[in-house]
């Protein structure tokens, strides 16, 4: 999981959370990714925005619209954004791997 500050006023998923840096107060997004690494090099090979649920009910409906959110999306935790990241990589015939999981919760 990683955040991103943003100064941006139509931020998709954006909400007020203290980020490590600044020490303050910011708008930011949260995303959890999947990399790969080998002894051949790495690669970043998946990644989904986390939208918080409140972004996902009624009083969140014109901002999802300003933000492009797609209508048929639904709540996911981030541990579930990575399971679902890590079956796509399954499916898509990605060899066999270890997995590490940081700051997922």
């Amino acid at each position: 999981m990683s955040q991103a500050l943003s100064k941006k006023a139509r931020l998709r998923g954006g909400r007020a959370a203290v980020m490590w840096h600044p020490g303050k107060v910011e708008n930011c997004q949260v995303g959890v990714f999947a990399g790969y690494a080998s002894r051949h090099g790495y690669a970043l090979v998946d990644k989904r925005l986390f939208l918080p649920e409140a972004w996902l009910t009624d009083a969140y409906a014109a901002r999802r619209t300003r933000c492009n959110v797609p209508d048929a999306l639904t709540f996911q935790s981030k541990p579930q954004l990575a399971a679902a990241m890590l079956r796509a990589m399954a499916q898509g015939g990605a060899p066999a791997v270890q997995v590490r999981v940081a700051d997922c919760l």
